[in-house]
């Protein structure tokens, strides 16, 4: 039985469909994933409903090219950050054969 276009399904069977956990289903209905914007949906009440050609339209999606990252990588230390680029300056002064 072919599913129509304008059939509504929950964060549940999304997190089903998907094959990831209800919490990040969440996560991908405020912020997007992957590069991917927020996925479209709407509210009943206090229920979420999704339709099921915005989900494949979703899946479908480019990702869209994300801003890199600035400053030190979590968890690293100053030091740490001080050694890398040492080694990275050491890199681009060697000779290339």
């Amino acid at each position: 039985m072919p599913i129509e276009s304008d059939y509504c399904i929950d964060r549940k069977e999304v997190a089903r469909v998907l094959g990831i956990s209800i919490p990040t289903v969440h996560r991908i209905l405020r912020h997007g994933a992957n590069g991917r914007p927020p996925l479209p949906h709407f509210r009943v009440g206090v229920a979420i409903r999704i339709k099921v050609s915005d989900l494949e339209g979703w899946i479908e999606s480019e990702p869209t090219p994300t801003k890199p990252v600035r400053g030190r990588p979590r968890g690293s230390t100053k030091a740490a950050m001080a050694r890398r680029r040492a080694v990275q300056a050491e890199m681009d002064m060697s000779p290339t054969p």
